[in-house]
């Protein structure tokens, strides 16, 4: 398969996804002068869009790095790092947000979810945002290192993420 045509399908799943996510999204029944009232109402539907839509969004910095990549232009290469750590720096404060909230909210939590293993991983999000946020800087003093700790930060992800499912598979 072609790069073009992946990246195509790519896109095509990206737009199917957010047009579905869309359609959730109703005019609030309201009283006039209190529509930002009946907004506020629909925070569940519009944080599940935020989520979904951060979430979707590393398919663009993804393929804007694989491309720079084989084009070998460092100053390009630059900007898709950067991108990239943005774009996961935010999916990282979108699930701090979720924690926080969580944590706020212990009848959300899963019974299988001890206290001690939800305090140790609703920091996770936290310590990827300053690896993310260190690879930012660091690339535009060195792409190498920037590189390296952009790697570091999807490596951590897989670290929380094993992390989080043993904790919850061993309760």
């Amino acid at each position: 398969m072609k790069i073009s045509r992946l990246e195509a399908f790519s896109d095509g799943v990206f737009a199917i996804l957010i047009t579905i996510l869309v359609l959730d999204f109703k005019v609030p029944a309201y009283h006039t002068g209190h529509l930002w009232e009946a907004v506020l109402q629909q925070w569940p539907v519009l944080a599940a869009y935020i989520l979904s839509f951060t979430i979707t969004l590393i398919n663009y910095p993804t393929a804007l790095l694989s491309y720079t990549l084989r084009q070998h232009d460092r100053a390009d290469l630059r900007v898709a790092l950067v991108s990239y750590a943005a774009i996961a720096f935010l999916i990282s404060f979108t699930f701090l947000l979720m924690y926080r909230y969580l944590d706020r909210h212990p009848e959300l939590k899963s019974r299988r979810t001890q206290s001690q293993v939800f305090a140790v991983i609703s920091s996770d999000p936290l310590r990827s945002m300053t690896i993310y946020l260190a690879a930012i800087i660091a690339s535009f003093f060195s792409i190498t290192v920037g590189a390296i700790l952009l790697v570091g930060g999807i490596v951590f992800h897989i670290y929380a993420y094993l992390h989080l499912s043993h904790g919850l598979n061993h309760e």
